[in-house]
Parts: C-alpha cells; sequence; structure tokens
C-alpha cells in the first residue's frame, strides 16, 4: 500500500510538471506569434462565417426583404459607419497624446523617427478606410447583396476594433524605453549589416585595383585590406550607429535618473550589441597593435573609443547621483566590451587584444573611481567583474594583456586597505581582490598558451605585494585575525577553493595520466615557472609575519610546506621529464629553505614553535622519502630540519626544539635505512661555533635517553613525528637514539674540556 501511495504521488507530480512544462511553451509561443496567431484566427472564422452566408444566401436575403429590415440595415450600416470614423480620430489622436508625452525625455531626432511609426500610421490608414466604407455601404446596396453586406459590414467593425486595440499596444511600445532602444538598436544593425554586405561584394573590385597600382594585402598583419579600404572610404557608415549610440546613452542616463532601472540596463546592453554588429560587419579588416616591436598606423578602433567614452560619461554622472545601480550596470557593460573585443580577429598570432585592454582600462578606472567615492558592495562588485574580464582575456590566449587588470584589482585592493584602517568594512575589499587573483593563478596554470611565464611572475610578485601591505594593517589577537581572513582563499590550506587545495587536486589527476600528455607537460611547465624564485617574496613576508606576531605566519608556514610538497609529488609524476623535474624539486628545497631565516631569539622560538614548524619539516622531508626522491635531496631536507633543531636549541625556550628535531631525524633515517651516517651528520652540525651550549645538550642528551628507555609504552600523541617514531622498529629507534644522545654528550664533554 506505501509503495501504491508512493508510485501515485511521483505519477501525480510527474503529470504537473509536464502540464506546467507545456502551459509554459505554449504561453512563449503565443507571445512570440501573437499577431500572426489573432490573424489566423480571424481569417478562419471570415472564410467561416462566409461559407455559412453562401450556403442561406436565399434565406438571409428574404428574410432582410422583409418590411422594413432592409431600410433598417442600411441606416444602421451608416450610423456605424459615421461614428467609426469619429472613434477612430479620437483613438488615434490619444494615440499621438501618449507619443508626445516623451518629448521632454526623447532626443529630437529619435522622436521624430518614433513618432513616424509606419505600423502606426497604417493601422489609422485603415481603421479610417473601413469606417468609411461601412459609411457609405448603403450606397452600393444595388451592387452587393443584403446578406454580403451584413457579413462585411460585421467584419469591418471586428477588425477595425482589433486595429484600435493593436494601436493601442503599439503605443504602448513606443512609449516603453526599452522597446525604443530596441527599435533603434534593431534599425541601426540592420544598416550596419547592410553596409557590411556591400563591403564583401565590392571586395573583388577593390583587390583588383590595388593589383593593378602594384599593391598587394597587408602582409604583415593578415588583416582584409580590402574591406579595409571601402569601409575607409565610405567613412560616413557608421554616422547612423554613432547617432544610436548618442541617442542610447542619453536615454539611459535620463532612465536611470527617473529610477527605471530595467530600461537604463536594456539601453547599456543595445551598446554593447550595436559593438558586436560592428564586429561582424568589419570582418578581418581590424588591425593589430604589434608593440614594443613596431607602431601600426592603422590600428585603433574610434567607434570602440566612442562607445567606451559615452559609457566613462555616464559613471561620471552615475557617481555625482550616487547611483549604484546604475554603475554595477555599467561595470557589467565594461565587461561585456571587453569580452566582445577579446573575441575580433587579427588575423595574427602576436597581435595584441588592444580593444579588450582598453575596454578593461575603462572599467578599472571605474571601479577605482567607486572606491574613492566609498561605494564599497560596488567596488566588490567590480573588482568581481574585473577579475572575470581578466580571467576571458586568459581564456582566449592573452595572458599578458591580462596583467593590466591584474594590477589594477591589486591597486584597488591596496586602496581598500587604506580605508580600512577607518572603518573594517572596506577590508572586503582586499580579501574579494585576493579572490580574483587566486582564480587567475589556477587559470594561468591551466591555459593552453604557451608562454605564460611572464604573467605567472608578475602575479606572484602582485600577490607578494598586496599581502606585505596587509601585514601593515592591524592584525588583532584572534586566531581568525584580519590578515589570515584577507588572505585566506590563496594561502589557506584547509580551504577547499583555496590555491593549493586546487593545485593538490590537479597534481593528483595529473599522476593518473599517461606520461605523453601534453596538457599535463604544459601545466607542469607553467608549474615549475611560477615556483621559480618564489622563496624569495615568500621569505620576505614570513619575517614580516613573524616580527609582526601575525597569526598569518602560521597560514604561511603551512601554505610553503605544502606547496614544496606538492612541487615534490609533481616532479614524480609521469608526464614530467627529468630536467623538469630537477628544476621542481630544486625550487621545493629553496622554499622550504625560508625557514633557515627566521630568528631563533627565545620569544620567536616560542612563537613559530606554537605552528608546528618542525612538524611540517618532519612531513615534507618524509614526503620526499616516500616520493623516492634522490637521497641527496632528502638530506638537504634533513639538513634544514637538523639546522632548524639547533638554531631553536641553542637558548632554553620550553619547547624542547631539540630533542623533537632529533626524534625527527633519527626517524628519517630509519625509514630511508641509513643509520650509519647518523654520526657524520650530526658531527658536523655538532663542530660549528654556534652549535648549542653543552648544558643544552645535556639536558637534550636526557630528555633523548628518556624517550628510547619509553618507547614500549603505548601513549597517544597529536606529534606526527611521535607517531612516525612509534611506526619504526623500536629496538632499533632505541639504539638510533641512544647513539644520538651519546654524541650530544660527547660534545658537550668536549666543549666542557676546551672551556676548562
Amino acid at each position: 500500500m506505501t509503495n501504491l501511495k508512493r508510485c501515485f504521488s511521483i505519477g501525480y507530480g510527474l503529470a504537473w510538471q509536464h502540464w506546467d512544462l507545456w502551459t509554459w511553451r505554449l504561453s512563449e509561443r503565443v507571445r512570440a506569434h501573437g499577431p500572426i496567431i489573432l490573424g489566423l484566427i480571424i481569417v478562419a472564422l471570415m472564410l467561416a462565417t462566409a461559407s455559412i452566408v453562401q450556403r442561406n444566401e436565399v434565406e438571409l436575403a428574404s428574410w432582410l426583404a422583409t418590411g422594413t429590415r432592409e431600410e433598417v440595415l442600411f441606416d444602421l450600416s451608416q450610423a456605424v459607419g459615421t461614428t467609426l470614423v469619429g472613434a477612430t480620430a479620437i483613438v488615434f489622436s490619444l494615440v499621438l497624446f501618449a507619443l508626445q508625452v516623451n518629448v521632454e525625455r526623447l532626443p529630437h531626432g529619435l522622436f521624430r523617427w518614433l513618432s513616424r511609426d509606419p505600423s502606426l500610421l497604417m493601422a489609422f490608414l485603415a481603421s479610417m478606410l473601413l469606417a468609411l466604407a461601412i459609411a457609405i455601404s448603403p450606397i452600393t446596396q444595388a451592387e452587393i447583396e443584403a446578406a454580403w453586406l451584413v457579413w462585411g459590414n460585421a467584419w469591418a467593425v471586428v477588425i477595425t476594433l482589433v486595429l484600435y486595440l493593436f494601436a493601442y499596444n503599439r503605443a504602448l511600445a513606443l512609449i516603453n524605453p526599452a522597446r525604443q532602444i530596441g527599435s533603434l538598436v534593431a534599425r541601426t544593425q540592420r544598416v550596419m549589416r547592410t553596409w557590411g554586405r556591400r563591403a564583401r561584394r565590392a571586395r573583388p573590385l577593390i583587390q583588383s585595383n590595388l593589383q593593378a597600382m602594384g599593391l598587394e594585402e597587408n602582409e604583415l598583419a593578415g588583416t582584409d585590406f580590402a574591406l579595409y579600404s571601402y569601409f575607409k572610404q565610405n567613412a560616413h557608415w557608421l554616422d547612423g550607429a554613432r547617432q544610436a549610440l548618442r541617442y542610447v546613452s542619453s536615454m539611459v542616463r535620463q532612465s536611470a535618473m527617473a529610477g527605471d532601472h530595467e530600461a537604463s540596463a536594456a539601453g547599456l546592453h543595445a551598446i554593447v550589441a550595436v559593438n558586436r554588429t560592428y564586429i561582424e560587419s568589419k570582418g578581418q579588416s581590424f588591425f593589430p597593435d604589434l608593440r614594443p616591436f613596431m607602431i601600426n598606423p592603422f590600428a585603433g578602433e574610434g567607434f570602440v573609443t566612442d562607445s567606451l567614452e559615452h559609457l566613462r560619461l555616464t559613471v561620471d554622472i552615475a557617481v555625482h547621483s550616487r547611483d549604484e545601480q546604475l554603475l554595477t550596470q555599467l561595470f557589467g557593460s565594461f565587461a561585456g566590451l571587453s569580452h566582445l573585443y577579446a573575441k575580433i580577429d587579427y588575423a595574427h598570432v602576436a597581435a595584441s587584444k588592444t580593444e579588450a585592454a582598453l575596454a578593461a582600462t575603462y572599467l578599472a578606472d571605474a571601479v577605482e573611481t567607486a572606491l574613492s567615492n566609498k561605494f564599497i558592495d560596488v567596488t566588490m562588485n567590480g573588482v568581481r567583474t574585473m577579475g572575470k574580464t581578466a580571467s576571458m582575456m586568459i581564456i582566449e590566449g592573452a595572458p599578458n594583456d591580462a596583467l593590466t587588470v591584474i594590477k589594477k584589482i591589486t591597486d584597488i585592493g591596496t586602496g581598500g586597505l587604506v580605508l580600512g584602517i577607518k572603518e573594517d568594512l572596506y577590508y572586503a575589499v582586499p580579501k574579494t581582490a585576493t579572490d580574483q587573483l587566486r582564480d587567475h593563478f589556477i587559470l594561468l596554470l591551466r591555459s593552453d598558451h604557451a608562454d605564460v611565464g611572464f604573467a605567472l611572475r608578475e602575479l606572484r610578485q602582485r600577490l607578494h605585494s598586496l599581502a606585505s601591505m596587509v601585514l601593515k594593517v592591524p592584525g588583532g589577537e584572534s586566531l581568525l585575525d584580519r590578515h589570515s581572513t584577507i588572505l585566506e582563499s590563496f594561502y589557506s590550506v584547509t580551504d577547499p577553493l583555496s590555491a593549493s587545495q586546487q593545485l593538490q587536486h590537479f597534481i593528483q589527476n595529473i599522476d593518473r595520466q599517461n606520461e605523453d600528455d601534453d596538457a599535463s607537460r604544459r601545466f607542469l611547465g607553467h608549474l615549475e615557472q611560477w615556483a621559480e624564485e618564489l622563496y624569495r617574496g615568500q621569505k620576505d613576508l614570513l619575517l614580516e609575519a613573524i616580527e609582526k606576531r601575525s597569526h598569518f605566519a602560521f597560514d604561511l608556514i603551512a601554505w610553503q610546506c605544502d606547496i614544496a610538497k606538492l612541487l615534490l609529488a609533481a616532479s614524480t609524476t609521469p608526464s614530467c621529464v627529468p630536467s623538469l623535474a630537477a628544476d621542481l624539486r630544486k625550487h621545493a628545497l629553496w622554499l622550504a629553505s625560508t625557514s633557515s631565516w627566521i630568528p631563533t631569539d627565545a620569544d620567536t622560538i616560542r612563537f613559530v614553535e606554537a605552528y608546528r614548524l618542525s612538524e611540517r619539516l618532519f612531513d615534507l622531508a618524509r614526503t620526499g622519502v616516500v616520493l623516492q626522491i634522490p637521497d641527496e635531496e632528502i638530506e638537504a631536507f634533513e639538513a634544514l630540519l637538523l639546522s632548524w633543531a639547533f638554531g631553536a636549541g641553542r637558548e632554553r625556550n620550553g619547547q624542547r626544539v631539540l630533542e623533537r628535531g632529533m626524534f625527527a631525524i633519527a626517524t628519517l633515517k630509519l625509514m630511508r635505512e641509513d643509520r650509519a651516517s647518523v654520526g657524520s651528520f650530526l658531527a658536523a652540525e655538532l663542530a660549528k661555533e654556534d652549535a648549542p651550549a653543552g648544558d643544552e645538550l645535556l639536558r637534550a642528551a636526557a630528555g633523548i635517553r628518556e624517550r628510547a628507555d619509553t618507547l614500549w609504552r603505548e601513549r597517544y600523541s597529536h606529534s606526527d613525528i611521535e607517531r612516525a617514531m612509534e611506526a619504526q622498529d623500536r629496538e632499533a629507534m632505541a639504539a638510533l637514539l641512544q647513539q644520538i644522545a651519546a654524541e650530544f654528550e660527547t660534545a658537550a664533554n668536549a666543549a666542557e674540556a676546551g672551556q676548562g
């Protein structure tokens, strides 16, 4: 019974779902083809009634001829006709009055064009003719049978009423700013497409003239020079489009001032649509800008500049009136134009997306204006829009052109930091900027473009610059401090959408691919280009975070070790060639080596070890062992761990860093089955002048012997080092720890004897 009810409920829901879908589709078709459907219905009804009249013509004629019915019919027709003549005049006077109401907000030229609407004038003419036909129909009674006269007059009245309804709806459409803009754009697009067809038809003639003059097509740019010449000779082909831009821009401003943001949005979409038609009409007649190699005098598009300038002027008005909704719409229009211009076919591989970059610059300037006027929500939306624009450029194969936007995003994020000192709300701006930079980093790594090294390095530098500026503002005292919150989308190791987590996902996928995968090799090459000299900026950030005692230091320590592990993992994938693998491992080592710059005073050691630096370094070295990288490189990671343990163990700090470091070294040596090298490995470090003092060595030796004696005791620990120790052979571990303790005691005794 329960299953039956469940099946009935499912069937009932599906039936209603199909019914809603069918009714929606029907309503959409009726909305799209309403006039045609109405016309077909009227024609069908006219034919049906005509058939009825034809079959009953004799009966109807005899019935009308009875008494005075025929005279009454003729008088009625004359009265109805004269009434409809007056009604037609009144209806269309009201319609014209409704149009004249728009005089104040429409440009004069646009008003004249809309007032001469052909459909409206034809409806007026047809209504008047039908009314006159009904009025004079009694005069033709001798030539027309009475039954057909009734049929014709009845349908004339119906059609006249339908024309009134059409005129009313047409007037509403002409008054509607969105429909006005749509009509204007449709007319402009028709004209531009007509010019495009003319240019293509004239192309063979122009090409023959060029050949006759001994001139060839522009071989440098691969551009359709014939089309370019035609449009150049007929520069007036864009007069209508420029006029449409002026009209639409004026209507956008007036609609926004009146609070009609739907109309302003329609106008801004229209500007993008006109530019789309412009690009389609020009085809491959765009000339590329090949700077810095050469300056192309044919490059540059005046129509593009005009479009962007109209939007810029509207931005100034929106800022002055503090219209945040219009500003947001303008950001979308700048982005739409940039996306559109990025698809221009310059027919040259080295061509720069000049127009797209110009539109993106206008967008960035508008967002900066919003920030300077303290529109925080609008600025955040603008930064996201800029991020999408830069992402589009990267996808379209223009990563270097995207750098202009990326730099502006960083500058706006920095500006938000400055304002955030006075009001915390503005810290959302640099956080949004960091989110966008993270997305650009991922896109650049996955780009199909061969040369993204420069863009990756510039992006890395911008991130370091923004992070450094973040560290200069107060961070707060909680674990979720301001520094970490602003930069978490890139530097967090726990956020599933952070850069390191996404990078880990990509590398895991690469690991399952074959070694001949070009996409994987390209990704690994981009990763190596980004990781080259990554340590330089990270070292400065880490030291600054530690100096500020910012909890962001925890994110940096964890992030650097995780990135180093990912570089090691990437070097072992089947798609990674040996030379690239060696470079990735080298970058991982240098990145981990930033820990060697950390000061070793007691306060700093306590601060850093609270974030488990020893554990992170051990985990990194253990990853190298698991991935079976070369022994000499594993020893380099072990040397980093040992260096930190000895440096932090020079002073008594309550962290027992020296002991924990020796536990880690012993575990790594046993994992590699390399117990024999422990003595020489420690001796080199103990022989240094800045080695820990004798009493510190003796204290550490005592702790190490105590741990060796208690290895057989079961105990739970949060330490990765402790858990890894217990996973090794306990007898071997105990012996190795005793050996290390003996080395410490020998060095301590030697130091004491030397002092004596």
